[in-house]
């Protein structure tokens, strides 16, 4: 008997818990008001049975602006706050949620009509006191949509009193707004001012790009490498190889051949540099018949041997060298300078270039040259 009678007490006791947590899900755990879901089932049932009402809306003003100058903390209270000011506020029987962010819905039955106007302002005269919250007195306006509930469903009533709401932010917050049949055209001019947003965004995204974008080779051009440079050096510990690609003779191919050979040509090396460098190394074109690789996480042998296979991918394009000195076919001379963290990277970009032209004065054209630190970082 006495197992039996604990065993029934346990099963007393888990649907009283049972029953405790079906009730607490009925409400917000923030503010204690009706969640979204049980207060649609509430206002669809009480319209279906044929109860009049308005339905109201509530937005709180700038409540981003809280949460970022005082933290989410400060913003919580805020929203508690809010919702036993309606709770406070409320008229009998009606029906408050807390719908979702800082956003509120109200169920006002019997109130249609010209008796819903006074409410809405017995509201915003509410929401202009402030909150002392942590010794600070806040103050948070509320605007307010709200519509007659007729004989409309509860999906229709919500879109009218967010149309109605949003025409209460447009004409300047603080303020209720009723729904009227003129307010039709703001969703889809909304929709319209939205979608000439967007456009002009992906316009002054596509100029920005351009404009960073070498128009011949497709190459990221100086701009971006100079900004590209200015964000990686914001964390200036990381490894980083840095080759400076610089064409041999190429203002002869010009001179024989065009300067549309020579466009050409600049296309096949951007097009042969960029298979040759690893996933994560960038390619830039510095201006004329300069490239400049980026190749982060690389020092030392890795870095010459990647400025290698550069080369050999530009001899292997056998670009005729139109009277260079060196072989039949297009070179170019690379300087290589790494850090393996901390050196300011505008200055091994430098020893690069240095390198490079130091070379091309020496008769060290068509080869990897690496910088030493013993090097002078100007070519002179």
């Amino acid at each position: 008997m006495q197992a039996l009678k604990a065993q029934l007490d346990r099963i007393a006791r888990e649907r009283d818990d049972l029953a405790r947590r079906l009730e607490a899900s009925r409400f917000d755990a923030l503010t204690g008001l009706l969640n979204r879901r049980e207060f649609h089932d509430i206002v669809c049932e009480r319209l279906q049975e044929g109860q009049c009402g308005s339905l109201l809306l509530l937005d709180l003003d700038g409540f981003k602006l809280v949460n970022d100058q005082f933290g989410h903390t400060t913003g919580d209270v805020l929203i508690r706050r809010v919702g036993a000011r309606l709770s406070e506020w409320s008229p009998p029987g009606t029906l408050l949620t807390r719908y979702g962010g800082e956003e509120f819905g109200v169920f006002v039955p019997h109130a249609h009509g010209a008796d819903a106007a006074p409410l809405c302002e017995t509201l915003l005269q509410l929401f202009r006191k402030p909150h002392v919250i942590d010794g600070r007195a806040l103050v948070v306006t509320v605007s307010i949509g709200y519509t007659d509930c007729g004989n409309l469903g509860l999906d229709e009533l919500l879109r009218r009193a967010d149309i109605a709401m949003y025409a209460a932010k447009h004409r300047g917050r603080n303020r209720a707004v009723a729904f009227g049949s003129a307010m039709e055209t703001l969703p889809a001019a909304r929709r319209e001012l939205a979608s000439i947003v967007v456009n002009l965004q992906q316009q002054l995204m596509t100029v920005r790009d351009e404009a960073r974008t070498d128009a011949l080779t497709g190459l990221p051009n100086r701009r971006a490498l100079e900004e590209t440079m200015a964000t990686i050096q914001a964390d200036g510990t990381a490894p980083l190889g840095i080759a400076f690609v610089d064409l041999d003779h190429f203002g002869v191919v010009n001179h024989a051949q065009g300067d549309a050979a020579g466009d050409r040509v600049l296309q096949q090396v951007a097009t042969a540099l960029r298979t040759a460098v690893r996933q994560d190394d960038q390619v830039f074109r510095k201006g004329g018949e300069e490239f400049v690789v980026l190749m982060p996480g690389i020092t030392g042998a890795a870095a010459t041997l990647a400025a290698t296979r550069m080369l050999d991918a530009i001899r292997t394009l056998n670009i005729p060298n139109q009277g260079g000195t060196g072989g039949d076919c297009l070179t170019a001379t690379v300087g290589v300078a790494a850090t393996a963290g901390g050196a300011p990277y505008w200055s091994v970009l430098e020893q690069a270039s240095a390198v490079a032209m130091r070379a091309k004065e020496t008769q060290g054209r068509n080869a990897v040259h690496a910088w030493r630190p013993s090097d002078p970082k100007d070519a002179g």
